[in-house]
């Protein structure tokens, strides 16, 4: 419903309105969120949903977070992915965080797609950011959802609790972006493709396979992949096995629920 969107959202860049529309969904109906570019490679109860919606846990939310962008760099949790998102229907910390969400769009000019004025927003005074000011960008503009969690965790001792104590929190860097973060591409799309498209690693896939539930590509690496054509995952057309084909082949081996 409109009433459930920041006011302007006509107005907002696509990527605000995708947050918006996020936070809402997941705070009226529960569910699981998943960003486009997003490669499930296992089925989503075995390692998230069913302990989201299970009784007899304490999680009511579960997502990925960033350690390298975390406030400890390398160990904090604060830095909360948000391409993949489970919760229970009408969470607290879910409507919590749509409603300041919605509150600071509200309170701004929209249209940009760098909103002016985050980090001198009243809101957001004594809202410490600077971890994502990190390898020579300042994002606080750009992740407002971003900015919002951690503005709902530093005042809200009851948002705080549930962070630590009541979200199934995934390391983003060792299961749904290690294949970006690893060492033999490091965030670099050129690097990316020859690992992924030109070789057959079976180390590299086996680790996938064991390790990675999902493999998200950023708009960078997506972009490159939408490029080729869709025979070249397939192994079709004389195309040869190469390392994603291998780890699609192998997931699609999973057998449909009932």
């Amino acid at each position: 419903e409109p009433s459930e969107l920041p006011k302007q959202w006509d107005a907002m860049y696509v990527p605000f309105q995708a947050d918006a529309v996020r936070l809402a969904l997941l705070a009226k109906y529960g569910g699981l969120w998943i960003d486009v570019a997003t490669i499930c490679l296992k089925p989503f109860d075995w390692w998230i949903y069913d302990a989201i919606r299970s009784d007899e846990r304490l999680e009511g939310i579960g997502a990925f977070y960033f350690p390298s962008w975390g406030v400890e760099q390398g160990r904090g949790a604060e830095y909360m992915e948000n391409w993949v998102l489970a919760a229970r229907r009408n969470h607290p910390m879910i409507i919590a965080w749509k409603a300041l969400f919605n509150d600071y769009w509200d309170s701004v000019r929209v249209g940009t797609l760098d909103p002016i004025g985050l980090p001198e927003h009243t809101m957001f005074w004594h809202v410490d950011l600077s971890f994502l000011q990190r390898f020579g960008h300042d994002m606080r503009a750009y992740l407002v959802m971003h900015a919002c969690f951690k503005k709902l965790i530093d005042e809200r001792l009851d948002m705080r609790q549930i962070w630590q104590q009541e979200m199934l929190l995934l390391r983003a860097d060792e299961h749904g972006i290690w294949h970006l973060d690893e060492p033999d591409v490091h965030w670099d799309p050129t690097a990316g493709v020859q690992k992924w498209l030109c070789v057959h690693d079976e180390p590299w896939v086996r680790r996938v396979l064991s390790r990675c539930p999902v493999l998200k590509f950023v708009s960078q690496f997506a972009l490159r992949l939408d490029a080729e054509p869709r025979q070249r995952y397939l192994e079709e057309e004389g195309h040869p096995r190469c390392s994603l084909s291998a780890v699609l082949r192998a997931a699609l081996s999973f057998q449909l629920a009932e």
